[in-house]
């Protein structure tokens, strides 16, 4: 692998590791605000297998590219494992983010339903007053395209780990 490659990878582990802890935090919180609802579930697992990926593609990294050292068959397999989870979930969240971009009926169900947490918001605390006012679907299409570029990211760090 040339030097260049190794310094996009590494790059986009980072990223990828930062993004996974960043979605670990955010679904354990949901998790134990919403009183250990199941549904919270499997977004926690996914974000736990997004989290132990990109924890062992930085081994992966250091051994396999860096130092030129064979990977231990037990941990190709996890990392196998993790990275194809993760890539079902990415693949999910594509086709929904998709679903959502191209339907106006969706963007305006979500954006109702971000006008309303924003005035609930509001009512607890008059920081937020007006806020709702400021969504449109441009925001939703903005928020889509963003987590787009995010789940790029990790789908391109899981394939080219992969592969």
């Amino acid at each position: 692998m040339s030097h260049s490659y190794r310094i996009i990878y590494r790059i986009l582990g980072i990223l990828t590791s930062l993004l996974a802890y960043l979605f670990l935090a955010v679904m354990a919180s949901l998790f134990f605000s919403a009183g250990f609802n199941p549904e919270i579930l499997m977004p926690l697992f996914i974000s736990i297998c997004l989290v132990i990926y990109s924890s062992l593609s930085r081994l992966f990294f250091t051994m396999v590219i860096v130092q030129g050292k064979p990977l231990r068959l037990r941990l190709r397999d996890w990392i196998k494992a993790n990275a194809i989870v993760s890539i079902i979930a990415v693949g999910f969240s594509f086709l929904n983010i998709l679903v959502v971009l191209i339907s106006r009926d969706l963007q305006n169900q979500l954006l109702t339903q971000l006008r309303t947490m924003a005035k609930t918001m509001a009512a607890n605390n008059k920081e937020y007053e007006g806020a709702y006012n400021n969504f449109t679907n441009t925001t939703i299409i903005e928020l889509g395209l963003f987590f787009v570029f995010i789940f790029g990211i990790i789908l391109t760090h899981c394939i080219w780990t992969l592969f």
